[in-house]
């Protein structure tokens, strides 16, 4: 019982100390003090430290894959993400470790290690359905958090973001005509499509696509009733983009291109989130 109670403690503790770097995180890329800036990043590494320590052991104790480990390595995954999106993101500060920027891409290779493993003990278990939400939201994250790190390194030679969002695409499409699936009991399949462009127009923003992401942003605005949150605040800065592009192409041309690309059936085949935020030869 004492074990057990300690045991509480310290997820409790691991979990608060993950929570609390990641809004210290959220605080540095606001604008600060300076003199703020070694104390929050000191901080912020002690605690991502602290929250890794028992998740390593939880992951490291089960020593035959099962579901457990699946768990515990998902777990791991996303506090090595969290981790290593923050050494990524301050490796350009003077307070920053040395090694902040190493420190960091090996976070992010660890976690696509991790992400890959236990999509793959799903699969080989069949147990990828009933993981489906999880799956999918994981995805989301790992593909908003990235983008968000491309501003400030290239991160393609760890993780290709573009790789992320044709296993989003292809996990959304396959489930798309079973209405039932566990994804879609929570958030609809409109919900799940918002979710994924979204993160597809970050990620275009943040590459400079202006373009693209500007095509998803009205294609959403235009077609869907209702919004998630986090999809219209996103498609809303896309779309402020639009004045910029229509010095690129004319206006008209571009809404009849969006028109036709509709009238294609873009929804009908794979990979299509790629194909609606490319450019037409206008």
């Amino acid at each position: 019982m004492l074990a057990t109670l300690f045991r509480k403690i310290n997820d409790i503790k691991a979990i608060a100390c993950n929570n609390a770097a990641n809004i210290l995180l959220a605080m540095i890329q606001e604008p600060h003090d300076e003199s703020d800036e070694q104390d929050m990043i000191s901080i912020s590494l002690a605690c991502y430290d602290e929250a890794m320590e028992p998740a390593q052991e939880d992951f490291h104790k089960w020593t035959i894959p099962s579901d457990e480990k699946a768990s515990y390595a998902s777990q791991l995954a996303d506090r090595l993400f969290n981790r290593g999106l923050f050494l990524l993101l301050i490796s350009r500060s003077r307070f920053s470790p040395p090694d902040a920027r190493e420190r960091g891409c090996s976070d992010i290779a660890k976690t696509r290690a991790l992400d890959y493993d236990v999509k793959d003990f799903w699969l080989d278990h069949r147990a990828m359905r009933k993981n489906s939400v999880e799956y999918f939201d994981r995805l989301i994250r790992r593909i908003k958090g990235l983008s968000d790190l491309k501003c400030a390194c290239d991160i393609e030679q760890v993780w290709d973001i573009e790789e992320l969002i044709d296993d989003a695409d292809n996990f959304l499409f396959a489930a798309w005509n079973e209405t039932s699936a566990p994804l879609f009991r929570e958030i609809n399949r409109v919900g799940r499509l918002q979710q994924l462009e979204s993160a597809a127009i970050l990620f275009l923003m943040r590459t400079g696509n202006e373009v693209g992401a500007a095509r998803l942003a009205i294609q959403m605005l235009n077609e869907d009733e209702f919004i998630l949150e986090d999809a219209l605040r996103l498609a809303f800065c896309a779309r402020r983009l639009c004045g910029d592009i229509r010095t690129k192409v004319d206006g008209e041309r571009f809404r009849e291109a969006l028109y036709l690309e509709r009238k294609r059936g873009k929804a009908a085949c794979s990979s299509w989130i790629k194909k609606r935020s490319q450019e037409h030869p206008l």
